[in-house]
């Protein structure tokens, strides 16, 4: 990454805007990929999940919602949405979604995010990190793998038509 330096900036109500109509469409298309829901189906379960994690936007309680941002030139280089919460006693923070934009993928910008997402797991004292990632995904896995994560459960298929 030659020595860039990038940080969490929260979001704007602009850039929420952006990121909640590009990440609904995504997470849609994903559903329809790999689980073959159909399209209308993807969407309705796609806008649903938004509503229920970030039903009151920028300002829904337990979410963070951040630019990534490269310091030296202000220039924004990806996005970033986590929420913490408790899973049967155990505090988690759970990383909905990260994307480091087309043009700033294999810099390094993703294992400089990582490390800073550990640095906010710590200050905000939970037991552990989870995510989760579509199988198909090998770059994001590797990143993953790279960063200290481990699965825990993995569903496998085999298509025979």
């Amino acid at each position: 990454m030659d020595g860039k330096i990038i940080e969490f900036l929260k979001m704007t109500e602009d850039e929420f805007k952006e990121f909640s109509s590009y990440e609904k469409e995504s997470y849609a298309k994903e559903l329809h990929k790999v689980f073959n829901a159909p399209l209308e189906e993807a969407y309705d379960k796609s806008n649903k999940t938004f509503e229920t994690y970030l039903s009151n936007g920028l300002n829904s309680e337990n979410n963070y919602l951040y630019s990534i941002t490269e310091t030296k030139n202000n220039t924004k280089v990806g996005t970033l949405w986590f929420l913490t919460r408790d899973n049967n006693g155990i505090k988690e923070l759970l990383i909905a979604s990260i994307r480091i934009f087309d043009e700033y993928q294999g810099k390094g910008y993703g294992k400089k995010a990582m490390s800073l997402i550990d640095n906010k797991a710590l200050e905000l004292d939970v037991d552990k990190i989870v995510l989760h990632v579509f199988g198909y995904n090998k770059t994001a896995i590797s990143l993953y793998e790279k960063a200290g994560f481990e699965p825990f459960s993995v569903n496998m298929e085999k298509i025979l038509k």
